[in-house]
């Protein structure tokens, strides 16, 4: 409640609990995935459902159920890949798998921000197993004064992160459920 443009949002009559916020003219419910008697008596416009892996999956449909009277219906997963095709994996496969790309400064061929790509490369030894990582940013100072570049797998050049290029690019064109990979 200390930051004035928070103050504007939420006005005078708040109210504020653990659970329970108002925001403006909304209310913002916070639910825990496992227990399933916080899924009764609320309607929703907006799920989001985080950290998906993490959660019970038996309770989800329960937490879609709150849209059921909602003229937006959006739902929203989030989440870190754990295990292939499982959690946030599965509902990823199922979109249209958007990827992140900037242009290279020196070629300007447009890479993802993959980090075995494009920050680090394996080291391997003699016979052939990955014992170590290297940065691929071999301009950096040993003691790191400036954040690690992202190279071009291409040409060596730096990635422009910055970049107001960047785009988002399909992977799995044809699903209408939106994918993005962060």
């Amino acid at each position: 409640q200390t930051v004035e443009e928070y103050k504007k949002i939420i006005g005078d009559g708040f109210f504020d609990s653990v659970a329970i916020k108002q925001f403006g003219s909304g209310v913002i419910k916070y639910v825990g995935s496992n227990t399933l008697s916080d899924f009764r008596e609320f309607p929703a416009d907006i799920i989001y459902i985080e950290e998906v892996t993490e959660c019970d999956k038996d309770n989800i449909p329960y937490a879609l159920d709150r849209l059921g009277a909602s003229k937006y219906q959006f739902k929203r997963y989030l989440g870190n890949p754990k295990n292939q095709g499982f959690g946030i994996s599965e509902y990823f496969l199922k979109s249209n798998q958007k990827q992140w790309r900037v242009p290279c400064k020196k070629c300007g061929i447009f890479s993802s921000l993959d980090w075995f790509e494009t920050v680090v490369r394996e080291v391997i030894d003699e016979s052939g197993v990955v014992v170590d990582y290297a940065l691929r940013d071999s301009t950096r100072d040993a003691e790191g004064r400036r954040e690690i570049r992202a190279i071009c797998a291409k040409c060596g050049g730096e990635l422009d992160r910055a970049s107001s290029k960047g785009c988002w690019v399909e992977q799995n064109p044809g699903p209408t459920i939106e994918g993005y990979q962060i």
